[in-house]
């Protein structure tokens, strides 16, 4: 019965001990990942990470992942801002501007960096 017991008790202390590290692990990745923004201009932004850069790791690095988001996903980002700019299709969601823009010759730029914008918040 004391063999029970004791069991019982470090089973409740590891699990005790898992879930305050794994909640302090998630509040570091948080902090992390609330970084100050630059000021966008255009309908569509640049939605903050709702995790750490670090969150992924081992399997995606935070320098991926930094480079993947702050790089790609905020160019064609702000590429498809200055593209729609003083056109009807500022006013769009992100998925009515590709519906829109689909198989269209002259405004293939718009989509393909909507589709690349979509295609990276997907990610």
């Amino acid at each position: 019965m004391k063999r029970k017991s004791t069991l019982i008790a470090i089973f409740i202390s590891a699990g005790i001990y898992i879930s305050l590290a794994l909640l302090s692990q998630a509040q570091a990745s948080k902090e992390n990942s609330l970084m100050v923004m630059q000021p966008q201009a255009g309908p569509f932004i640049l939605e903050v990470l709702p995790y750490g850069k670090d969150a992924l790791e081992p399997f995606i690095s935070s320098k991926s992942l930094s480079f993947h988001y702050d790089k790609h996903h905020r160019g064609y980002l702000n590429k498809l801002n200055e593209l729609v700019s003083e056109t009807d299709f500022s006013a769009l969601t992100l998925e009515d501007v590709m519906k829109k823009t689909s198989g269209k010759a002259e405004v293939k730029d718009i989509f393909n960096n909507a589709a690349q914008v979509w295609n990276h918040a997907f990610y």
